[in-house]
This record gives C-alpha cells, structure tokens and sequence, in this order.
C-alpha cells in the first residue's frame, strides 16, 4: 500500500517523496484506491497554505489567486494539461480517431487555450468564498473519480499511460476509494459531505458517457480533464450550498 501510495506521488504531483518505487503496470494500475489520498494530501496542503495567507491578512482576490498557483505547483499542472487537450479535441468537430489525434498533439490549440482562460477565471472566482474545511476535500473528491471512471469505462486507445488504470483496477479499488472519500467528507463538513460525494460521482459519469460518445472511452487526457472539472462542479456546488 506504501509503495502504491508513493508511485501515486512520483506521477500524480511533484511533492518530494523519501525513495523511488520502480514503476509497475499492475501496481500502478490498482493504485486508484489510493488516489484519494493522494487528493487529502494536495488537500491539507492547500489549507495550509490558505492558513499563512490569511494569517498575512492579504486581500481574498490575492489568496484564491495564490491557493489556484499553489495547486498547480503541487501537481505540475499535469490535469490542466489533460484539460486543455480533451478541449482541444472533442470540440474539433472531428472523426473520433481524428479527435484523438488531435488530443494526442502536444500543442495547445484555441479552444485548449480558451478552456483553461475559463477554468481557472471560474476556480478563482469560486475560490473567494469557500469554507476552508472544502479546500481539503475538494481534491479527494476529484481524484475519487478516476477509480469509477477505470472501472466503469473503456479505453479509447490501444495503449498509453492511463492504460494500467482500466487493466487492472475494478469494483474493489473503486469501493476502498469512495468509502475513504466519503468517510473523510463527513467527518469534516457532516451529512453534507456525502451529498459532494455524489456530486461529484454524477458529474463523472454524465461527461464521461458524453466522451464515450464522442471517442468511444476515456484516455490519459480525460482522466485528467474529469479531475479538474469534478474539482470546479464540486467547488460551485459547495459555494452555492453554503
């Protein structure tokens, strides 16, 4: 579970970790339980950070600005890369496998550009007025999603990084995952937390049948991109509750 956990560090974030763990398609793969975690960790880390912001009594603009850099600091902005390029192609009005190359092209286009100008514009503007307990949950909630998104879906690829996700994790790395998810949101925003919960799982599932359609299954892209949106639908689900 350690070197789960650790692999997880290695790809997912650029946090520091205390040893390298030898990269493994089949631990890799089954490593999704642990992507909440992963989620809870980038979490306190961004309350942290919003702690000393507001300790420096800075202007609430600055800090939503500042908690937007920090995450992207924290995961190298490698889902806001995912993000920009499933923009890029599903709305290329393409073929589907025209769509995935296109999504496949390391160049941001116009409408990669355009999503991620909206994106964090929205996150930030969100982010002015949030309970700092949601700041922790948030990103749980998120990465929760790519275990039912590798269980539920198929791949759309013949091969590529996030392969080993539909390989080789199922009901039971989805199960360990929203359990973990769930009980760690309830204990710090209540019975509300469980309504984020299936916020967030619905969201999956709605944009993920709609690239189903679109590309016949996920990719490396869209498991990024399904991180960052299920982050901003459950940050404007939790404002407008609030």
């Amino acid at each position: 579970m350690i070197k789960d956990f650790v692999l997880l560090l290695q790809f997912m974030t650029r946090i520091p970790v205390p040893f390298r763990v030898e990269f493994n398609e089949e631990r890799f793969g089954k490593s999704t339980a642990m992507m909440p975690l992963v989620g809870l960790l980038i979490g306190i880390g961004l309350w942290s950070v919003l702690q000393g912001l507001i300790y420096l009594k800075l202007n609430s603009m600055v800090i939503a600005t500042l908690l937007v850099i920090t995450e992207i600091i924290i995961t190298g902005g490698l889902h806001l890369d995912g993000l920009a390029d499933t923009f890029d192609g599903i709305f290329s009005y393409r073929s589907r496998d025209r769509i995935l190359e296109i999504m496949k092209d390391s160049r941001l286009g116009t409408n990669g550009g355009l999503a991620l100008i909206t994106f964090i514009i929205l996150k930030t503007g969100f982010l002015l007025d949030i309970n700092s307990r949601f700041l922790i949950i948030m990103p749980m909630l998120a990465r929760m999603n790519v275990s039912w998104i590798a269980c539920l879906f198929p791949y759309a690829r013949q091969k590529g990084m996030a392969n080993p996700f539909i390989t080789y994790s199922g009901w039971l790395q989805t199960i360990i995952a929203t359990i973990f998810t769930t009980a760690v949101s309830i204990f710090l925003m209540g019975i509300t937390g469980l309504l984020f919960v299936v916020i967030a799982i619905l969201f999956a599932l709605i944009f993920n049948l709609y690239l189903k359609q679109k590309i016949g299954g996920v990719t490396g892209d869209t498991f990024g991109a399904t991180i960052e949106l299920t982050s901003l639908c459950v940050l404007i689900a939790g404002v407008l509750l609030q």
